[in-house]
């Protein structure tokens, strides 16, 4: 078996992630941290299909800008 067969336990979401962007399945990396011990969560977020990255000086931000990018 090669690298391009499918197989039975493979995710259909990850074919469209090799593939074109999709309208049905978003893929995120969130990273969260504090400077800080008593300091506000800072956030950052990357579309794993573009690689796109974005900043957050809050989770509240982080989640206002999920919220836009998956309304319909």
């Amino acid at each position: 078996m090669n690298g391009d067969e499918s197989t039975p336990d493979r995710q259909p979401a990850f074919d469209q992630l090799i593939g074109a962007p999709s309208t049905t399945y978003q893929s995120y990396l969130v990273r969260v941290w504090r400077e800080r011990d008593d300091g506000p969560w800072r956030a950052s977020l990357m579309h794993i299909h573009t690689r796109e990255s974005r900043n957050f000086n809050s989770v509240e931000a982080l989640f206002l800008y999920l919220h836009a990018q998956l309304s319909d």
